[in-house]
């Protein structure tokens, strides 16, 4: 199915290699969802993108992104 039609993870951005950073909200005890990053060119078992966790919440995130500037995500 297309990572864009799911109602859990919800894309916000894409990466320069086109893979996407999406919001996670598959915990249903978690508000606020996770940042996870999907593999659009690595697949499990399944033949589903993998998917990595990035940071707890968005806020963590930022400060991932803004802490280490050699980061390149993709």
């Amino acid at each position: 199915s297309d990572v864009c039609s799911s109602d859990l993870i919800v894309v916000f951005a894409y990466s320069s290699e086109g893979n996407y950073l999406c919001f996670d909200y598959r915990d249903a005890k978690v508000i606020v969802p996770h940042v996870v990053l999907m593999l659009r060119h690595n697949l499990d078992e399944d033949g589903r993108m993998v998917i990595l966790e990035m940071a707890e919440n968005f806020d963590e995130f930022l400060k991932i992104l803004y802490s280490d500037p050699s980061l390149d995500i993709h």
